[in-house]
């Protein structure tokens, strides 16, 4: 499952007007046309079945969540249609990307799924990529790579994970027709962004035209492969090879969908962590986001593999890195280790690169902590002891051990029990289950109440978003229409208002005006009523009070015993009294308007 959350920027400056694909839009609707071509395309790859959508804003917490983790993509693009722009109380790009990472971070820790002091799993992950929308336009605030790079976990020393990156849409396409000018290509927007994305192996766009931002759009599908990233350096790179200048590098690795139902990479081996837990530590140390690795650039023999032990092998993005060793494959079986780069001097390797035989790619092989030692002693007992260890080898098992960190050993008797098939009194034997208990019972004690109370969090946040969905009526404040001034004083001339009723006159005008009461016409009430309550109310009801009030606003008061009578013809306007012939007669009587007894003056 692939998360893809959304954050776009919802201040009023979205609302400056664009012209794009011979059309004048403003930034808010190339934001939305963006989304809409983004799900599209996407639909098309066949890894999109399990995509999860996200939708969020620069607003302050909890307000910028509009879709969460339990929403259909319906909602999603219901809540896109109707988001609102131009609201108050936001927060710079920093803060918008740190209540973000803080979203996706806090389900992570609900599930457990970066094993904190057990190792990390690179076939264990939930990637996330968070692409931001935004034309630019900030206030001076904080710096987002300062924000991404502290972190108020416990547990990890920045802010983001290893399978979660960072892109920017910066949309820059002008209001006037301009021609395109040179190759339209991705180009980096601003060197703040731009560090802040290469930060977690993402990218930053520069959008000045259309064919820029579908390009734009198709080079992220392109990048929204699973997998994670690793920082590789290079010890005296310059003693090795000229071609490459840098040192250090964050190189992507690939990590393939499982076809099983649980939707995950099976795998075995961890890559290991910088530290070593013991049941005398009562904090964890925060792990970088990146593990950080060393390669050798003495390039060592393939090791010799026992029948039936698993390798678990991962793919590398093409980099300098790779480059560099598809340039030595002239150097048969020969692989590159790659050791922690922790500082130590008596570092194992864990794993190696190695180039395919196509000589097009290169792979990263992981076998358990310290192999050059494990894989010829497996040998001895298999094809030499025939699972009989002797003395001697178990004695070398048990300095094997030593050397290899604890959580490693679950890991083992879990291959050597369920994939090599030895039996249970061996495992006992070299592997005793007292050697899992590795750490303190404080640390436990954290890991569960962080867990507990990220879980705690996480529903609670979502109870708040479905309350606030089932309740919303999605008012778009982009469509509203407020009443004509004219039809707020209908009775009064505002200014011949007596100055004592100043005040009351002005509440009840407000109210009129941000709460119109829609007109109610007589046929829609008529036509409510049954046919014998409709004669009524024609002879003696409704129809007799509007005429009254039509014939009181034109010409003034009148009789209260004055009644209308309707009449046959339709061109007559109006009806008399009991003489049916002086229909000719608007007022039924024998006065004219002029005459002031008729009127009732």
């Amino acid at each position: 499952m692939t998360i893809i959350a959304f954050v776009v920027d919802t201040s009023a400056s979205m609302y400056q007007r664009a012209y794009m694909d011979g059309k004048t839009l403003t930034y808010r609707d190339i934001a939305r046309q963006t989304i809409e071509m983004f799900l599209v395309a996407r639909r098309k790859c066949a890894e999109s079945e399990a995509d999860r959508y996200l939708l969020l804003t620069f607003e302050n917490p909890p307000n910028n969540v509009k879709i969460g983790w339990k929403e259909s993509l319906e909602t999603f693009r219901k809540e896109l249609k109707n988001l609102q722009f131009g609201t108050s109380h936001l927060e710079t790009p920093g803060d918008a990307i740190r209540n973000t990472f803080d979203f996706l971070n806090r389900n992570r820790l609900r599930s457990g799924i970066d094993t904190f002091g057990h190792g990390r799993f690179p076939f264990n992950l939930e990637p996330a990529a968070i692409v931001i929308l935004s034309d630019g336009i900030w206030p001076h605030g904080t710096d987002p790579l300062d924000i991404i790079q502290t972190s108020t976990d416990d547990f990890v020393k920045e802010r983001y994970r290893w399978d979660q990156r960072v892109y920017f849409f910066g949309l820059r396409i002008p209001g006037a027709y301009e021609p395109p000018t040179g190759d339209v290509r991705n180009i980096p927007y601003g060197d703040l962004m731009h560090r802040t994305c290469s930060q977690t192996r993402g990218r930053s766009y520069n959008i000045t035209s259309c064919n820029m931002l579908q390009l734009c759009i198709r080079h992220l599908l392109e990048h929204l492969s699973p997998g994670v990233v690793l920082d590789i350096t290079f010890p005296n790179w310059t003693e090795c090879q000229q071609a490459v200048a840098r040192k250090r590098m964050k190189c992507f690795v690939f990590v393939k969908k499982h076809n099983g139902s649980d939707g995950r990479t099976p795998g075995f081996w961890p890559i290991p962590e910088t530290f070593e837990p013991n049941i005398h530590c009562e904090q964890l140390p925060p792990r970088d986001a990146h593990p950080q690795l060393m390669l050798s650039c003495k390039p060592s023999d393939e090791p010799d593999m026992v029948e039936g032990f698993p390798i678990d092998q991962y793919q590398l993005r093409n980099c300098y890195l790779t480059s560099w060793i598809l340039m030595k494959t002239n150097i048969v079986r020969k692989v590159w280790p790659i050791f922690l780069n922790t500082g130590r001097v008596n570092e194992k390797p864990f794993g190696y690169l190695k180039s395919d035989s196509s000589l097009k790619v290169v792979r990263l092989f992981v076998l358990p902590y310290n192999y050059p030692e494990l894989l010829p002693l497996l040998g001895d007992l298999i094809y030499t002891h025939y699972c009989r260890p002797t003395p001697e080898w178990l004695n070398q098992f048990s300095s094997y051990l030593d050397t290899v960190p604890k959580y490693y050993c679950p890991y083992l008797r879990q291959v050597f029990g369920e994939v090599m098939k030895m039996p249970q009194s061996l495992l006992q034997l070299i592997l005793p289950n007292h050697l899992d208990h590795f750490l303190s019972q404080s640390v436990k004690r954290h890991l569960q109440q962080t867990q507990m109370i990220a879980k705690q969090v996480q529903d609670q946040f979502s109870r708040q978003l479905r309350e606030q969905l089932a309740t919303s009526k999605h008012n778009v404040r982009d469509a509203v229409v407020l009443p004509s001034v004219n039809s707020v004083f209908t009775e009064k001339n505002p200014y011949l208002v007596p100055r004592r009723d100043l005040i009351d006159v002005l509440g009840k005008t407000r109210d009129r005006f941000f709460h119109p009461s829609p007109p109610v016409k007589v046929a829609q009430i008529l036509s409510e009523r049954s046919p014998e309550k409709k004669q009524s109310a024609i002879k003696h009801g409704t129809y007799q009070s509007c005429m009254r009030k039509q014939l009181m606003r034109e010409a003034g008061p009148i009789r209260k015993d004055f009644v209308f009578k309707r009449s046959t013809n339709a061109s007559e306007q109006t009806t008399g009294d009991k003489d049916p012939a002086r229909s000719d007669d608007i007022l039924g009587e024998t006065e004219t308007p002029s005459t002031q007894e008729g009127l009732g003056f």
